[in-house]
């Protein structure tokens, strides 16, 4: 049973209406929102704030600035107030590339500037250990691709260039794929609704592409040999069948036998056709 309720006034704009509970007193979102207005003038306070002393009215909560860039001015001397009042430690020490004195705060900091720092990581990455810094000499390796002979730039290059190493990828991606775990997921995920319309819309989407790909010389050329070789192969089954039948009729094993020879040889006549 649905409970209708009487009709009353707003209280924003007089307007009569039908509430939906009993403790409803506007008739819509925007006398509410008037409403809060009103409010919220009433609320209205007035302060002074304390970074450029000007005036401003305030709500509500512990506001104490009058902008967001009072706020800021007001952070940034919270800071260097701080920073005043702690006391740091001075070291004095000697630069480890052009050996002069400097002071530093970090107790970490061994160069004076940062250019001595710069040379001193391009020195260290000449003379690093780690594999992909390090610079062979006189030492020649094969390409995995092309077999051609080069002089490594890293310790772990394996191809010559960057065609040899695209080449690579591709073959470990194919490789990839042929595994078995890999073609139960393609498998799985080709039974998929969403994979099924993927496949149509790329089918029409190419479909003259395909037409004018499938109308080329060179792919008619291999069409017709495939062709070919499709007949050869039903001609050999059926050789291969004939021989199953007449053999298995034959009683006599020698007879059974030149029989056969023969047949091999009607097979290798016609695939030498």
């Amino acid at each position: 049973m649905v409970r209708v309720f009487k009709k009353k006034a707003c209280d924003v704009c007089g307007k009569g209406y039908t509430p939906n509970s009993s403790r409803a007193r506007w008739c819509s979102k925007s006398c509410k929102r008037a409403h809060e207005i009103q409010q919220q003038r009433k609320n209205i306070k007035t302060k002074v704030c304390d970074v450029c002393g000007h005036e401003f009215n305030w709500v509500r909560g512990r506001v104490k600035r009058c902008s967001p860039r009072c706020r800021k001015i007001a952070e940034l001397e919270r800071h260097r107030e701080h920073n005043r009042n702690i006391e740091r430690t001075v070291y004095h020490r000697d630069c480890d590339v052009c050996g002069r004195a400097f002071v530093a705060r970090n107790p970490r900091k061994k160069r004076c500037c940062i250019k001595c720092a710069s040379a001193h990581r391009a020195a260290r990455k000449k003379t690093s250990t780690n594999y992909r810094h390090t610079v062979l000499s006189n030492e020649i390796v094969v390409c995995l691709v092309c077999g051609d002979q080069f002089t490594p730039k890293a310790i772990n290059a394996l191809v010559c260039s960057d065609y040899c190493r695209g080449i690579r990828v591709c073959e470990r991606r194919k490789a990839y794929n042929e595994t078995p775990e890999r073609k139960a997921m393609n498998a799985a995920y080709s039974r998929t609704p969403k994979a099924r319309a993927c496949a149509k819309a790329y089918r029409d989407s190419h479909k003259d592409a395909s037409k004018a790909y499938r109308q080329r010389p060179e792919v008619m050329a291999k069409s017709k040999q495939r062709g070919r070789l499709r007949n050869k192969t039903a001609e050999v089954i059926a050789y291969k069948r004939k021989w199953s039948q007449e053999t298995a009729a034959c009683d006599d094993f020698f007879t059974a036998i030149a029989m056969a020879n023969a047949i091999q040889q009607e097979t290798t006549a016609c695939m030498k056709k």
